[in-house]
C-alpha cells in the first residue's frame, strides 16, 4: 500500500493526473486512510500503468479507462494489442461519421469518432491507415467546394488537439537521441510534422518540436541550443520547397555533422539532405530509430 506521491513515482503519472483519473474514470485509489489520504494497492498501480500505456498508444483516456476496468473485472480478459488490428477495423463508415460530424460542427460526435479511430490500433497505424486518407479526402472536398472553411478548420483544430495530447502522453526522454522537428518558413501545415514528432517520442527520442513557419536561422540556433544530432524538416507542399532548401543549406553550412532529414509530399525536391523520408509514418519512424539510435 502506498500514498499518491509514491504511486506517481511508480507509474510515472503526475499526482494531479492520478486525481483526475480517479474522479472522472474510477481508475486509481480504491480506498482512503483514516486521515482521508488516497491509498494505492498493487492492483491500482497495475491498472494505472496499463491505462498510461494505452493512452501512450493513442487511446483516449475514457476508452483506456473502460478497457482496463473491463480487464480488472474479468481477470481472463486480455487488452487487445493495437498493432494486431488490421485496416478492416477502420471501416468507411467511421470516415463517413467523421464528415457528418464536421459538417454539423458536432464536437461530441467528432470526439467519439476520433476516440474510436485511435482505439483501433497503435498511434502510427491509425495515422497511416485512417487519419492520412481521411485528411486527403478532406482536402479534396475543400478544394472542390464540398466542405466549407468552418468545417475544415473545425476538423483540423480537433485533430491538432488530439495529436497534441498524444505528444504529451508519449513523454520526453531526457536520455534519448536529440532531434529537432518542424516545418520551414511559410509552411502552414503542421499535422504531419507533429504526428512525426509523436512517433519519434514513442521511439524514445528527445524531441524538440518547433512547429511551423520556422526560418533557416532559427533552425540553426535550435540545433546549437539543444545539441541536436538530427533535424527533420517537413516539406508537405510544393510551396514549402524553396524555404526548406534554405533551411537545409543553412544547416549544412553551419555543421556538417548534423543529420538532416526531410519528409513530406514535396521532400523529394529538396537537395542536400542526408535522409529523405518517402514511406508512411510507421516505416519512416522505425527506419530513423534504427539509423540514429
Amino acid at each position: 500500500m502506498v500514498l499518491i506521491k509514491r504511486a506517481s513515482e511508480l507509474t510515472g503519472v503526475p499526482e494531479a493526473t492520478l486525481r483526475i483519473w480517479e474522479r472522472r474514470y474510477g481508475v486509481g485509489a480504491t480506498r482512503r486512510s483514516d486521515s482521508g489520504y488516497r491509498i494505492y494497492d498493487t492492483s491500482a498501480i497495475f491498472t494505472i500503468t496499463q491505462m498510461k500505456r494505452l493512452i501512450e498508444q493513442g487511446w483516449s483516456a475514457q476508452l483506456a479507462a473502460d478497457e482496463v476496468l473491463a480487464r480488472l473485472s474479468s481477470p481472463g480478459a486480455k487488452v487487445t494489442k493495437p498493432d494486431s488490428i488490421n485496416a478492416e477495423n477502420l471501416p468507411d463508415a467511421l470516415r463517413a461519421r467523421f464528415f457528418h460530424a464536421i459538417e454539423a460542427l458536432d464536437s461530441q460526435l467528432l470526439t467519439r469518432v476520433l476516440d474510436e479511430a485511435f482505439a483501433s490500433g497503435s498511434f502510427e497505424f491509425v495515422v497511416d491507415h485512417w487519419l492520412t486518407p481521411t485528411l486527403s479526402e478532406l482536402g479534396r472536398r475543400w478544394t472542390a467546394g464540398e466542405t466549407d472553411i468552418a468545417s475544415e478548420h473545425f476538423a483540423s483544430n480537433s485533430i491538432m488537439r488530439r495529436l497534441g495530447n498524444a505528444y504529451e502522453s508519449a513523454g520526453q526522454s531526457n536520455e534519448g537521441t536529440r532531434i529537432v522537428i518542424g516545418a520551414p518558413s511559410g509552411s502552414k501545415h503542421e499535422m504531419g510534422a507533429l504526428a512525426f514528432a509523436v512517433a519519434m517520442r514513442r521511439h524514445g527520442f528527445h524531441v524538440v518540436f518547433l512547429g511551423i513557419d520556422v526560418p533557416a536561422d532559427s533552425w540553426v540556433e535550435a540545433c546549437h541550443r539543444h545539441q541536436a544530432r538530427a533535424v527533420a524538416i517537413s516539406v508537405p507542399m510544393p510551396s514549402d520547397i524553396e524555404s526548406a532548401q534554405k533551411c537545409v543549406d543553412a544547416l549544412r553550412l553551419d555543421n556538417a555533422s548534423t543529420i538532416i532529414i526531410v519528409g513530406g509530399g514535396s521532400a523529394y525536391a529538396v537537395e542536400g539532405s542526408d535522409v529523405t523520408l518517402t514511406g508512411n509514418l510507421t516505416t519512416s519512424s522505425e527506419m530513423l530509430a534504427k539509423l540514429l539510435n
